[in-house]
């Protein structure tokens, strides 16, 4: 997942509201990179409601 947050500027850019749900180690370092509307640690996210897979 960490390999497809470059792209999280130029989809922010076209107008999406970035939600990423990463692991807890991750968020210090994911919440303040340009583009996230909103970074929450995946243990607490409600995966059911909003999920897009990205896939390689």
């Amino acid at each position: 997942m960490i390999q497809f947050v470059r792209y999280v500027p130029m989809v922010a850019a076209l107008g999406a509201r970035v939600i990423l749900a990463v692991q807890e180690s991750l968020l210090p370092l994911l919440s303040k990179m340009p583009g996230i509307s909103q970074c929450v640690p995946v243990a607490e996210a409600n995966l059911r409601e909003w999920m897009s897979s990205v896939r390689s």
